[in-house]
């Protein structure tokens, strides 16, 4: 039985790693998985191994020996997990998955050292794919996230909500003045989710008529999760080169396009055209069908490994 080891250096960011191992457990059932997380944040992800940095004992010699035994050593974000196990990856495949920050303010670092473990390197991030760093998706369980909106029913109000992580890049200030401005005109309620467990996240979204994500990153797992359930989403995504890869990986987008400027635009026009809400929400499905759904992601991952799916 081959043996898969997800590594994360920290909490687990997403949930990115835990919902792998739950892809594997379902979907390659041949596989034998666990997940290391060294910290739980306030999203409260579910856990496999929570190794904490203090431990010393009996956790970490059993994470040093489940690398030992493992076939492909699968790290996420940096390589600080990587450092701690460098004797015990001889002869093992490792993947190098970067998800986020980590990578955009240290590029040419992360590679280079990603290079030193002969690591396969590959991103969840769309604005971060490049020729020598492909797309591996995050794992979904979209069946069970769009469960969360049976039940709903539109009302008279438009809802809208944003959900983010870090307010600077989210450009949430401007997200804020857009709503409040546009509800001058319109009866719109406004859910502003921040701190919250993703349990409590993704309920509040589950009750949005449009969802409001990122202007320079593309669609994040909270725009996934809105367009499983139905949602559409509105964000956008900086730099003609990464834009031209998009396109050529879907063919479209599954999200209304837009930047900072022409948001309020776009919001607008989503409020008053239910047709063109519904259209991309079949567009949007489609493609997070395609790529997101934990079968497609297992298959691309044993793809990523060498090994037959």
């Amino acid at each position: 039985m081959p043996r898969l080891v997800i590594l994360n250096p920290d909490a687990d960011t997403a949930g990115v790693g835990i919902s792998l191992k739950r892809a594997f457990d379902k979907y390659a059932p041949g596989w034998q998985t666990r997940a290391v997380c060294r910290a739980v944040n306030y999203l409260d992800y579910p856990t496999d191994i929570v190794w904490p940095y203090n431990e010393h004992g009996p956790i970490e010699r059993q994470v040093a020996g489940l690398v030992a035994a493992a076939d492909v050593v699968h790290a996420m974000d940096n390589e600080g997990a990587l450092n701690q196990f460098r004797r015990l990856l001889k002869g093992k495949t490792v993947v190098m998955q970067y998800l986020g920050s980590y990578y955009r303010r240290n590029r040419k670092r992360a590679e280079m050292r990603a290079r030193a473990f002969r690591a396969i390197q590959v991103t969840c991030g769309i604005d971060l794919m490049s020729p020598s760093v492909p797309y591996l998706s995050i794992a979904v369980d979209l069946d069970a996230i769009a469960k969360l909106r049976e039940g709903y029913q539109p009302s008279d109000r438009i809802r809208i909500a944003h959900a983010p992580t870090n307010r600077t890049v989210a450009d949430t200030d401007r997200v804020i003045a857009t709503v409040n401005d546009l509800a001058k005109r319109y009866p719109i309620d406004f859910d502003l989710i921040e701190r919250v467990s993703n349990r409590e996240c993704l309920e509040r979204k589950a009750k949005a008529d449009i969802y409001v994500d990122r202007f320079t990153l593309g669609m994040g797992l909270n725009g996934i999760e809105c367009a499983a359930m139905g949602i559409p989403v509105v964000a956008g995504l900086a730099g003609h080169e990464v834009r031209h890869r998009v396109f050529g990986m879907w063919g479209q987008l599954p999200w209304a396009d837009a930047t900072v400027a022409t948001m309020p635009a776009v919001i607008e026009h989503l409020i008053l055209d239910t047709a063109w809400r519904a259209e991309l929400v079949r567009r949007a499905r489609t493609l997070i069908y395609a790529w997101y759904s934990e079968p497609v992601v297992v298959k691309a991952a044993l793809a990523v490994y060498g090994r037959r799916p």
